[in-house]
């Protein structure tokens, strides 16, 4: 599965990016792989997030 172009940085190029959206979007759908449940999303994020917040707490 070919991957999207990269995210163009200019500002002008909004239509470049709503065609990136657009492929990345159809890649994600047409991806044979098994989906992720919500809650193991939430699980894996929630998880990322306390690992974010302990490394900004000052020591």
């Amino acid at each position: 599965m070919p991957l999207p172009e990269p995210i163009p940085l200019a500002p002008e190029s909004a239509i470049s990016y709503n065609e990136y959206v657009r492929q990345a979007v159809q890649a994600a759908l047409d991806d044979p792989r098994p989906g992720v449940s919500h809650e193991e999303a939430e699980h894996y994020f929630s998880l990322k997030r306390a690992a974010l917040l302990q490394r900004s707490k000052p020591d």
